[in-house]
Formats: structure tokens, sequence, C-alpha cells
């Protein structure tokens, strides 16, 4: 398989055959998980799933199960991201910087990343049923995108 084919396949498994809107709604849920993270809101962080699903949900548009779909691979891919940001930061604060009680906590980020990525793939399922809801009820009719 040549890199262009491998690179295809791997996009179409991690994003879907509708890649857009998860891009779009990955990119929102690191916005906001950033930003809640840098001023210290946890409530901010734990919810961007959500909201991300949101976003993906009302970009997509079609139906309720496919956005709901969508909303769970924008969930489940995010909450892995940030958990393996986690792990590496903890493995680098322990290896590279000499601190070992840094590396204390990471049976921990472990345990609170598999919980974060069931909490994080049902808001994110929620958020992207809602987001279409919100898109066929918000949009005019001739802007919707057809059912299937």
């Amino acid at each position: 398989m040549s890199f262009p084919a491998q690179q295809q396949s791997l996009r179409s498994r991690v994003f879907g055959t509708n890649w857009q809107p998860v891009v779009v709604g990955l990119v929102v849920t690191a916005v906001i998980a950033a930003v809640g993270f840098f001023i210290g809101r946890a409530d901010l962080t734990l919810t961007s799933p959500g909201v991300g699903g949101l976003v993906g949900g009302f970009h997509y548009g079609k139906n309720t199960g496919d956005s709901a779909g969508l909303g769970l691979r924008i969930g489940m891919v995010s909450v892995a991201l940030a958990t393996g940001g986690a792990v590496s930061f903890v493995v680098f604060r322990a290896v590279y910087l000499g601190e070992t009680e840094a590396a204390a906590p990471l049976p921990f980020v472990l345990y609170y990343g598999l919980g974060y990525l069931l909490v994080g793939g049902l808001l994110a399922t929620i958020g992207g049923a809602v987001g279409t809801n919100l898109r066929r009820i918000l949009v005019p009719h001739e802007y919707n995108p057809p059912l299937h």
C-alpha cells in the first residue's frame, strides 16, 4: 500500500467518511479545553467534548443518529488525545526533569482518563444529537442538507 493510500485509510479510520464535522468538533474541543485549563476552570475542560459534539452535530446537520455517532467519535478521539498528552507530560517530568515524585500520579491519570473517556463520549454523543436538531430548527429548510 502506498503512502497516500495509507494516509487516506488512516484518516477514514480515525475521522470517518464525513471528516469535516469531526475536525471542527475536535478543534472546538481543544480550544475550550485549553482555555479552561489555562484559566483554571475544570468545568470548562470537562464539558468541552459536549460542546465539540454540539458544534460538530450542528455542522453535520443530516440526521440525529449519524450525528450522535459523529459526536461519539469527537468525544472519544479528543479525550484519548488529552489522556495521551497528560501521560506524556507526567512521564516527561519524571524521566527528563528527574522528578521521581511526578510519576506517582500516573495510575491516577490513567484511571481518570478511562472514566473521562466514557463521560466525554457520552457528552459529545448527546451534544451531536442536540446540535443536529438545533440546526434543523434554527436554519431555514433550503439551507439544510438532505436527511440521508
